[in-house]
């Protein structure tokens, strides 16, 4: 019930993002830029002990006020079929969010979704997710980035970008399957 709980507070902040165009910024002067210090913080940082601790407790912070100033990007990071093992050529760009956050940025905190395309059931999707913005996390982290300011959700098929949740084309897909950063402190 608490996951329930909590992953329709977390749909409910991002369907508040969705008037806006995603930015998918590629260099770290780019991603600094996109994702300035938020009017105010909704999701702090984990205590430094606690590195990986769980969202909890989102509804009780006035998230819908919240989530309409705080910035995102997007990254279209590639994985192997069916795996949350980041492909090589996705190094690149991530290394740009490593530069970013360990610089200009390195006191921003972030939440990382994953996000899939409509292919497979919604629990397999939602655990992939998962998994994949996990993945991305553990990438920051091993460069440097610390990472009790890393936090991570999975959305599953249930956020596209384009598309609907039942009628995708290849394309479409493509653009679902994807990595977010929302800066939240």
């Amino acid at each position: 019930m608490q996951k329930f709980i909590v992953l329709s507070v977390l749909s409910f902040l991002y369907a508040s993002f969705a008037g806006a165009e995603l930015n998918f910024p590629t260099t770290t002067d780019e991603i600094v830029q996109a994702l300035p210090k938020p009017a105010q913080t909704w999701l702090p940082a984990c205590p430094p002990a606690l590195p990986d601790c769980e969202i909890k407790g989102l509804e009780s912070k006035g998230i819908a006020e919240i989530a309409e100033d705080a910035p995102k990007v997007g990254a279209i990071i590639h994985f192997a079929s069916g795996s949350a093992q980041i492909s090589q050529d996705s190094h690149a760009l991530l290394g740009e969010y490593v530069k970013a956050l360990n610089t200009d940025l390195q006191d921003a905190v972030l939440l990382i979704s994953g996000h899939t395309d409509n292919e497979g059931n919604e629990e397999y999707n939602q655990r992939l997710s998962l998994e994949r913005a996990k993945a991305v996390r553990q990438f920051l982290v091993q460069q440097g980035v610390t990472g009790n300011r890393l936090r991570c959700v999975g959305f599953g098929k249930i956020q596209p970008l384009r598309g609907t949740l039942t009628d995708q084309t290849k394309e479409e897909q493509q653009a679902n399957r994807r990595v977010e950063f929302v800066r939240t402190d």
